[in-house]
């Protein structure tokens, strides 16, 4: 038995089999089974970023607008010996308005030493009062790179790309105004990198420098090689969006350095093969379910995900779950 569906976007969607209805009716059942549920939290994403030989910041965002926000800062991670006073703490937030307003929040945190731990609580006050995070012992750690290097082992520059993207509104026309860029890279470091939309950009692009990431083994500069996967989040905030829905995944690639001699350049990341929803060289069923888990969301929804509208008609449907079975099994390297 055959179900034709009519011709759209790229592909023809015809000889549509019942094998692969039923297989979606799973597809769905599993969607339901893996989605959880999130309470609505004072405060959510707390993350350590940014961390050099001297520096880190922290970005969370809150579910209600900012008034001020900070944190505190110890040399032990019960919270008795607290060493603020000794460093330099700037709300980098109020630079790029409407983010407080918006609930979301950039502290900076510089005057540390290299190869140092240090743990953190941050403080957010709103119109409920102060909130702390984490309410309670054990603090958040973060320990600073060890060096920052102008060579790697093989005694090569490591020049490293500056990575521009540009971040939308839910309706993908208007600039996020007030949104933050987390840009990180799983297999090099846990602490991403961040920028405001509009710093050193129009609005609606920023960028951030990959020049200052530190290796998590050797805690030295980080040199990397084209082609690895980069995770970015958008923290868009609260606008038309709910805590829950306030962030985008998207998963690109770093993009190949052409010049030798070479200098750093702003790039764009590398989009990922269309099928391959989470970049990691194979089409299985982790690609499917993150579709599945946005089923029937449009254009101008918070959790609509452009990258998975993929026969780009503004909304994520039927024919897209098809775009990627029928690559279903496929790995890198693959063909358009």
């Amino acid at each position: 038995m055959l179900f034709n569906f009519p011709a759209r976007g790229r592909n023809n969607y015809s000889n549509f089999s019942l094998h692969t209805i039923v297989g979606l009716g799973v597809f769905f059942l599993m969607s339901c089974l893996f989605v959880s549920t999130q309470a609505s939290a004072a405060v959510q994403d707390v993350t350590i970023t940014d961390v050099t030989t001297r520096a880190f910041s922290v970005v969370w965002v809150s579910d209600e607008s900012v008034s001020n926000a900070t944190v505190q800062v110890f040399s032990d991670q019960d919270g008795i010996n607290e060493i603020t006073s000794a460093l330099s703490v700037t709300l980098v937030s109020a630079s790029f308005p409407p983010a407080l307003e918006q609930g979301v929040v950039k502290v900076d945190v510089s005057g540390l030493s290299a190869n140092t731990t240090v743990y953190v609580q941050t403080e957010t006050t709103g119109a409920n009062g102060i909130l702390l995070f984490p309410e309670s012992t054990p603090l958040l750690e973060v320990h600073t790179a060890v060096e920052m290097a102008s060579g790697n082992g093989a005694n090569k520059p490591i020049l490293n790309d500056l990575i521009k993207h540009e971040v939308y509104n839910p309706d993908g026309q208007t600039s996020a105004e007030g949104a933050l860029l987390i840009v990180k890279i799983p297999s090099v470091s846990p602490y991403p990198l961040t920028a405001f939309v509009g710093k050193g950009f129009t609005s609606p692009a920023t960028a951030v420098d990959l020049n200052n990431l530190f290796d998590v083994n050797s805690g030295k500069s980080a040199d990397l090689a084209a082609n690895t996967v980069i995770e970015i989040t958008e923290f868009r905030g609260l606008t038309n969006c709910s805590l829950g829905d306030h962030k985008l995944l998207r998963f690109r690639r770093v993009p190949v350095h052409e010049e030798t001699p070479k200098l750093t350049e702003v790039e764009s990341s590398v989009a990922c093969f269309f099928a391959d929803t989470v970049c990691d060289g194979v089409v299985d069923i982790v690609d499917v379910q993150r579709v599945l888990n946005v089923f029937n969301e449009a254009l101008g929804s918070c959790v609509f995900n452009s990258d998975l509208d993929i026969v780009n008609d503004g909304v994520i449907d039927i024919l897209d779950v098809q775009s990627i079975l029928n690559r279903f099994g496929q790995s890198a390297p693959f063909a358009e």
